[in-house]
């Protein structure tokens, strides 16, 4: 029996998933952009996976865009937002612990000009609000924090960031990669100021190659992909319906929580284990520092004897040997 403990590099594809991709290839394999049958057909399948996906971030299906997964919505997000509003600005936030695709493009928009402040973390991973707030210029357009860390499992304090950004800073974007996260927390773009997010279906049960990102409706961002418009003339190129309609099938639903809750009561409790865990850890260490300091005392304590008892006299006698002298 295998025992398979790495989920969050990859999940093991659901057996529903399967049978629609293999439906959406043999059966239902219409052109979504035809005007027949087939291609209407096949357009259903977007529509509902996209209606589905707006109902778990409580947002509007026009706002969701399918992509080829996490590292294409993140290019798109970071790179199209950020030469959109280039007048507006020059200088973009983000962390010293994101992934490689986003760290990638920010090296890419520093080539094109841009200047780029990556914020440091604590010893647990976490960026500082403060940092944060220090870091803002007159020239930021855009802010890029993940919300769970993929080495670390750090959470960051994305609403809190989210909400200074739209009170203090309204015209900042803010962009959120949700790729080890959705599906796991509760997420409300608009609840939480999330202007774009990132997310990858083969994190939550479903194939490779598969995502979106979310856009906030009034979002000014430049397409990459340009060809036959389709997805509003966001993101071109033929409907694979076969990826995107993952979000279709009733057990994804289910696994994030749209249809049955017990998904986020699990996240809930294992989130529970994490906190306790952290803080007995916490403990330990108090305890630890605690007995090393002891320690310190009892070596110094020790070494002022060892000094003392260690004195040679003028009188000759041999050297190193013990002696107390009399009063």
């Amino acid at each position: 029996m295998e025992a398979y403990l790495d989920n969050s590099a990859t999940t093991r594809c659901l057996e529903s998933v399967r049978d629609i991709v293999v439906r959406t290839m043999i059966e239902d394999y219409g052109n979504p952009s035809s005007k027949h049958l087939k291609g209407m057909e096949a357009e259903g399948y977007l529509r509902d996976a996209r209606e589905r996906i707006a109902r778990t971030l409580k947002v509007s299906e026009k706002e969701i865009f399918f992509t080829s997964g996490g590292t294409e919505s993140n290019n798109w997000a970071l790179i199209g937002a950020a030469m959109a509003n280039r007048r507006a600005g020059t200088h973009i936030i983000t962390t010293a612990v994101e992934h490689a695709a986003v760290i990638q493009p920010m090296m890419y928009l520093e080539e094109q000009g841009f200047s780029v402040t990556y914020l440091p973390v604590n010893r647990y991973g976490e960026v500082s609000l403060a940092d944060l707030k220090a870091a803002v210029q007159e020239d930021t357009i855009l802010v890029s924090v993940m919300y769970v860390n993929n080495e670390l499992g750090a959470v960051e304090p994305i609403e809190e960031i989210g909400h200074f950004l739209k009170e203090k800073y309204p015209g900042i974007l803010f962009h959120v990669d949700a790729i080890q996260a959705y599906g796991k927390y509760r997420i409300f773009p608009k609840k939480a100021g999330i202007d774009m997010l990132s997310v990858s279906g083969h994190k939550i049960h479903g194939p490779k190659g598969t995502g979106f990102l979310y856009i906030q409706e009034k979002v000014k961002i430049k397409p990459l992909m340009l060809g036959g418009g389709q997805q509003k003339g966001m993101r071109s190129g033929t409907d694979n319906v076969r990826r995107d309609s993952l979000m279709k099938c009733e057990d994804i639903s289910d696994a994030l929580g749209l249809l049955d809750e017990s998904m986020i009561s699990h996240a809930l409790m294992v989130r529970r284990k994490k906190n306790k865990m952290q803080s007995n850890r916490n403990k330990i260490r108090k305890v630890q520092y605690a007995a090393a300091a002891s320690l310190c005392l009892v070596c110094a304590g020790a070494a002022a004897i060892w000094a003392v008892f260690r004195h040679e006299p003028e009188s000759g006698l041999p050297q190193g040997e013990y002696w107390v002298q009399e009063q």
